[in-house]
């Protein structure tokens, strides 16, 4: 879908029900360095860690504040467009 209609960012669970979002991930990253904020309610440094090594651009555990995903959404998008 993707690489169909490109977009500004790329919200990603890190728990789908068919496939890891790090799978995912790696799958957007062999084609396109679209900012990608990993959503999870996963705390374990390993899976932090992995998602730095594969290319995320941020990572946030749920629950989170609608302020503070705002946030990391607009520094992704800001920083995309400079």
């Amino acid at each position: 879908m993707l690489k169909a209609q490109p977009a500004d960012i790329v919200l990603l669970d890190l728990g789908l029900p068919d496939i890891s979002g790090l799978d995912v991930l790696r799958q957007i990253r062999a084609f396109s360095q679209v900012p990608v904020v990993m959503l999870s309610a996963t705390i374990e440094k390993d899976y932090i860690v992995r998602s730095i090594q594969e290319g995320v651009s941020d990572y946030s555990v749920k629950p989170f504040k609608q302020i503070e995903l705002m946030s990391r959404i607009k520094k992704q998008v800001i920083t995309v467009k400079r």
